[in-house]
């Protein structure tokens, strides 16, 4: 960003313009996991976007729409540590992604990738998983659920 620019931006939209064109200058910009970019919409199980309401908590992530079975590629490159969803089930999985203070978690995901790998942006990773047919929830729209957390806090991806 040349100087004129920075004035400009700081004068229309005040420091959090620039800090968000530097954040993103850095990190670059993070490509949608499947086909689809959009943010799942409120159904009737809840709504998608960062921050929805969870009752006493907050989402603190987003959900791409996706469908079952849909290939999975890496946002971001880094070295791997599976997971679980839930603790009373096994069934839904995920990973967590870790590329220095960058750490971002995929759910919904069935994956092959074992603790320790280390994988490049762009990489399949893996397939969705049927979140409505879990869930017993037909009306709830299919997607991946991502979370973004730089130094340790936090982020919307």
């Amino acid at each position: 960003m040349n100087k004129k620019a920075i004035l400009i931006a700081v004068f229309l939209f005040g420091g959090s313009y620039v800090a968000w064109a530097m954040r993103r200058k850095k990190l670059g910009v993070f490509r949608s996991p499947v086909s689809s970019s959009m943010i799942r919409d409120c159904d009737l199980e809840g709504c998608g976007h960062f921050g929805a309401d969870r009752g006493a908590e907050k989402h603190e992530g987003i959900d791409i729409v996706s469908l079952p079975a849909e290939s999975v590629f890496a946002p971001i490159g880094g070295v791997v540590r599976p997971l679980t969803v839930y603790d009373y089930s096994s069934e839904m999985k995920g990973i967590e992604i870790t590329d220095g203070p960058v750490r971002m978690k995929i759910f919904y995901l069935d994956t092959p990738l074992k603790n320790g790998d280390v994988i490049k942006k762009g990489q399949k990773i893996g397939v969705t998983q049927d979140v409505a047919s879990f869930h017993n929830a037909p009306r709830m729209v299919n997607h991946l659920h991502i979370e973004l957390y730089i130094n340790g806090v936090i982020k919307d991806p």
